[in-house]
């Protein structure tokens, strides 16, 4: 009786153990759209507002004491996530101002330069037009290859279905995916070429968790329980240990969701219920802890897993409006703006 009552504590109440630290950014107003980590080291995207009327996309590297604007990027580009396969191997995806189909684009630097790809036109889509073509959510990359996700659509965003294009070195390429009707793929993940990971959500009724697994050969849906609920991260750390976090409708709003693949069956996992909980990235920091992050609004949200508990623990939470998270070592970073101020861009590890 004890240990149940003292397990139903641990979920509601947070962890204040560990402390977020808030970074200095050389962005005086602006957003932080996505954060990524390779080894110890760690890389950021957003955009600064240099008028009222115009605004300039930037990549920020941690130089182990300050975040740095990187080399600046083409004109236009307003990238919406970033990849990094190597130090000189990063990918940005996202689309140009204009929204036009033909400029939706990703950006590639290879050590010394930043060079600009448009993304296919997806077939389903048909001709570009003004909101046609594919519009990318998420980019993966691994030993040289790039996989770039996300939704194409026609005319209007409820005809939008899910789409996949891969890097084949030279240009993008539609990849084929089983038909699931209107959706769409907000996170890829690449363990390996012959091992990616793409999830989103299926616009069924009730919507469903939608989830893809390119093996090397062919990409296939894997079904992942969870009527109503939506996926919006994936990471793969073995062949049998799979993670995807998102969120499921709730009386009170959206409530965190997680699901594990043990390389056998898929099983949705324990979460606190936390109104406006919804996770978006999943993470494992060098020490071997596995962390969810996410929110909503000004509801941040941190969870750790507790293998032995098998069960999510609610821990401390960035004062963050977060757009994603990524692990540099044992460090855990956060990324979007500030809950102080007006648009204040911000990141934080802890």
């Amino acid at each position: 009786m004890k240990l149940a009552l003292l397990v139903s504590l641990t979920l509601i109440a947070p962890t204040s153990s560990g402390v977020w630290e808030e970074t200095p950014v050389p962005l005086a107003k602006g957003d932080i759209n996505a954060v990524a980590a390779l080894g110890s080291n760690a890389w950021a995207t957003g955009y600064e507002l240099t008028s009222l009327r115009t605004l300039e996309s930037v990549v920020l590297r941690w130089d182990g004491s300050t975040w740095q604007k990187q080399a600046p990027l083409p004109k236009q580009a307003l990238p919406k996530a970033i990849a990094v396969g190597g130090s000189s191997d990063i990918w940005l995806a996202g689309r140009t101002e204009d929204l036009k189909a033909e400029a939706l684009e990703t950006v590639h630097w290879d050590g010394s330069a930043w060079s600009s790809h448009s993304l296919a036109v997806n077939p389903v889509s048909g001709p570009p037009d003004v909101m046609g073509g594919v519009m990318p959510e998420a980019i993966a990359a691994v030993s040289g290859k790039a996989w770039a996700a996300g939704r194409a659509w026609r005319n209007t965003i409820s005809t939008g279905v899910p789409a996949l294009q891969s890097w084949n070195g030279t240009t993008w390429q539609h990849v084929a995916l089983p038909d699931v009707g209107p959706g769409e793929l907000v996170s890829v993940t690449a363990r390996a070429a012959d091992d990616v990971w793409a999830a989103g959500v299926a616009y069924t009724n009730p919507q469903t968790p939608l989830l893809f697994h390119f093996d090397g050969s062919s990409w296939q849906r894997v079904e992942v329980p969870g009527q109503g609920a939506w996926l919006s991260g994936v990471t793969s750390f073995a062949a049998n240990d799979v993670w995807v976090v998102g969120g499921k409708s709730g009386e009170r709003g959206d409530l965190p969701y997680a699901a594990h693949f043990d390389g056998r069956k898929w099983t949705v996992t324990r979460t606190p219920r936390i109104a406006d909980g919804r996770l978006k990235s999943v993470v494992r920091t060098a020490d071997g802890k596995v962390w969810a992050v996410g929110g909503k609004g000004d509801v941040s949200v941190a969870l750790q897993w507790n293998a032995p508990l098998r069960t999510w623990i609610r821990m401390s939470a960035p004062d963050v409006v977060v757009r994603g998270a990524a692990a540099a070592g044992n460090t855990l970073w956060t990324g979007g703006i500030s809950k102080h101020g007006d648009l204040v861009p911000a990141i934080s590890r802890r």
